[in-house]
């Protein structure tokens, strides 16, 4: 080991990290003392410059006066005997009368001073002084000063990483190359003494740690050695208890080991020494091989050979002595003084999986076949198997369900909380019955009524659970429509109880509040509580005038009308809405027929509450309403489509329902779509409805036309709503 410190290339790094960091320091350095004693030096000729305002400019300006030339120059020169001060003159109408000392054009400061002279209390402006400062003086001193520090500075630097050098060498380097060279003398399959440093025990720094790191390393190194090979003897013990046939072969295919599930499967007792034998003189099976016999031409021995890992699946293994087995095998090579010196074959008999596969598949196509729709999960209810059935209902592939949780089916709250309560009842061991709605990948809503039960394992623990669902959306629609029907034929009743019960005392009242509101003795307060009354009773009036309507309109008084005419009158005489609202209205009046028989205004009610249904439902700048008629079949069809938000497919189903509304309470009564759908049926004629949410919704009015003896699709008078749908 050599002691010279430039044979460390520790040493010689730090060296010369330090002479540059120390080089750009000092630059660094002198280059921020260089600038401050340039600055220093403006500094003190600016305030020369201010004192001869004050000290020389009054003096000058007498003797100027008088013409004194004698103590003109003896100023001037007083002023150029300062230090950088070259040059002072006396301008008077651009000429210069007095001057001391030579100009200098470059590298210099000029200041000129105005001349006054205060004559029977005027000031009288004579000319101006002109005084220059030379700056090559403040250039010299700073180039001297810049080369005394950073001569001082290198030689501070080279003597500081000189010593640096040595210090580093004899505290660090010198320990470095001992451990360095120690290690390069270790075995780790015996002990070694610990190492050393030959440095004085005065404090632990950080290379004693070091070295304490690197003893420990190795002693770690000996107890790992002695594990491993505790380790090898405990993996033959567990290779000698495992379900799987393992076997050890060299190069040559001969077997080095065998465990006893091997030496069972292949017909041998138990403690046999098939040591040294043949691997294919124990078995027999399509990678141990070939059709010409020869046995090291291979796919297991050619990948034993050129050292990589091979596998199969499913392969049929025999021998002279058993009567053969399914099993899948795994090869992986062994290495010795890094070349490949064998392989250790895993061999596991899948007759009983084979058998249970074939029957999976059976079933599987059965499922494939049945006309309900099946879900299988696992324990943490990720889906593992859906039939095509289930695929077609949800729109959903097997490849995008298969691994996620079943809610991803649908995100609907109403779907999330049946699954809730599905979950929590096969969690607990009990099948759970019921309906459940969600919106497929088509966003088509869909009914569905599912059988959820846990499959057990044989120690009854559960281990799966199947779903099998029916869909029932149309008899889910039709319970529906018979319900909103019975809402309707009851409420038909109480309508005209209520109309007499309600309208005639309201009646009564209203004129009672008119009566007292025209009074004079009122007060302003009083007056204002009234017309809220009136204001009051008028919408209770209004509300049994739809009640009536909705469940009153009949065939009497019918008449011939146009619906193109009543349609183009709503939106005449609306024009003022759209234009509030930013709407764009549009008519495309399509059918080649448009009379019907009917009520004009009742119509004409339907079409103006759709119009301004649309105009609240637009909730964004331009907005659009397109209206369009279509005739064929004895019916024409009024189409009302508007940009607006949307119905969402929840509320879709009730929007037809008496008192049913998505607005704020204080905004409507929810009579206003069921008051129309009455009108039309009562006309023979079918409101329905689709709407995408977030786009667009269209209504559509079907009515037959005026000697039709066909009703519109769908209709019946006074009967249930027709299913709507969204998209």
């Amino acid at each position: 080991m050599s002691f010279f410190p430039l044979n460390s290339t520790i040493a010689r790094d730090l060296v010369r990290w330090f002479i540059i960091v120390s080089t750009l320091v000092a630059l660094l350095s002198t280059g921020v003392q260089l600038y401050l004693d340039y600055r220093h030096d403006l500094e003190i000729i600016d305030s020369y410059f201010a004192s001869i305002d004050d000290s020389y400019l009054p003096s000058i300006a007498k003797s100027t006066w008088v013409m004194d030339d004698h103590q003109i120059n003896t100023l001037l020169e007083g002023i150029t005997n300062r230090e950088d001060i070259v040059y002072a003159a006396i301008v008077i109408d651009d000429s210069i009368y007095w001057q001391s000392g030579e100009q200098h054009l470059q590298k210099s400061i000029t200041h000129t001073f105005p001349i006054r002279y205060v004559y029977q209390n005027q000031p009288e402006e004579i000319g101006t002084l002109t005084v220059t400062a030379n700056l090559e003086g403040v250039y010299q001193r700073l180039v001297r000063r810049f080369t005394i520090v950073l001569f001082s500075n290198g030689i501070k630097t080279f003597i500081v990483a000189g010593l640096a050098l040595v210090i580093v060498q004899l505290i660090v380097t010198r320990h470095l190359q001992a451990m360095a060279s120690h290690v390069r003398r270790l075995t780790i399959n015996t002990p070694q003494p610990p190492l050393i440093l030959q440095k004085p025990e005065i404090k632990k720094n950080e290379l004693d740690e070091v070295n304490d790191a690197l003893n420990l390393l190795l002693k770690r190194s000996y107890s790992a050695f002695n594990a491993i090979q505790t380790h090898e003897q405990k993996l033959r013990l567990f290779l000698n208890s495992t379900e799987e046939a393992v076997v050890g072969v060299d190069r040559s295919g001969r077997v080095t080991f065998a465990n006893k599930v091997f030496l069972r499967l292949t017909g041998q007792s138990e403690g046999q020494n098939v040591s040294d034998q043949h691997l294919s003189e124990l078995i027999l099976c399509d990678c141990l091989i070939t059709e010409n016999g020869n046995h090291l031409d291979t796919p297991l021995y050619d990948a034993i050979h050129a050292g990589r890992a091979y596998s199969c699946d499913d392969t049929f293994v025999t021998n002279d002595i058993t009567p053969g087995f399914y099993a899948s095998i795994r090869s992986y090579p062994t290495y010795s003084n890094s070349e490949c010196s064998g392989a250790v074959i895993f061999i596991t008999d899948i007759t009983d999986k084979r058998k249970m596969k074939r029957e999976m598949e059976l079933l599987r196509k059965a499922l494939g076949h049945s006309h309900a729709s099946v879900v299988i999960t696992d324990r943490d209810f990720r889906i593992v198997y859906v039939n095509p059935i289930f695929e077609k209902g949800t729109g959903r592939s097997f490849a995008e369900l298969e691994n996620q949780k079943v809610d991803i089916i649908s995100n609907e709250p109403e779907f999330a909380r049946a699954c809730q309560e599905a979950i929590a009842n096969n969690l607990s061991g009990k099948s759970w019955q019921g309906r459940m709605k969600y919106t497929n990948k088509n966003k088509n809503l869909r009914t569905i009524e599912v059988v959820a039960s846990p499959v057990y394992d044989d120690h009854d623990e559960i281990i799966n659970f199947i779903a099998v669902s029916h869909d029932v959306t149309i008899e889910a629609a039709v319970q529906e429509q018979l319900m909103i029907a019975q809402k309707h034929k009851a409420l038909s009743r109480l309508s005209a109880s209520i109309a007499h019960e309600f309208g005639n005392p309201l009646l009564g009242i209203l004129s009672l509040l008119k009566d007292f509101a025209t009074r004079n003795s009122l007060g302003k307060n009083d007056k204002e509580l009234m017309d809220i009354a009136i204001s009051e009773c008028q919408r209770l009036q209004s509300l049994i005038s739809d009640i009536e309507t909705f469940y009153g309109s009949g065939i009497d008084d019918m008449q011939g009308c146009d619906l193109h005419q009543i349609i183009e009158k709503v939106l005449f005489f609306h024009k003022r809405t759209f234009l509030e609202h930013s709407i764009q209205t549009s008519f495309n009046p399509r059918a080649s027929e448009a009379e019907v028989m009917g009520h004009p205004d009742q119509l004409a009610q339907v079409i103006l509450h759709l119009v301004i249904n649309a105009v609240n439902a637009i909730d964004k700048d331009q907005g659009q309403i397109s209206i369009s008629t279509q005739s064929g079949d004895g019916t024409i069809a009024i189409r009302i489509t508007d940009n607006g938000k949307g119905i969402s497919q929840w509320a879709l189903p009730h929007i037809f329902e008496p008192f049913y509304s998505t607005k704020e309470q204080i905004e409507g009564t929810g009579l206003g779509l069921p008051v129309s759908y009455g009108i039309i049926t009562s006309h023979g004629g079918d409101l329905t409805c689709q709407s995408e949410l977030g786009k667009r919704t269209t209504f559509t009015i079907s009515l037959p036309l005026m000697g039709s003896s066909h009703p519109a699709s769908g209709s019946s008078s006074q009967g249930s709503p027709t299913p709507v749908s969204a998209t």
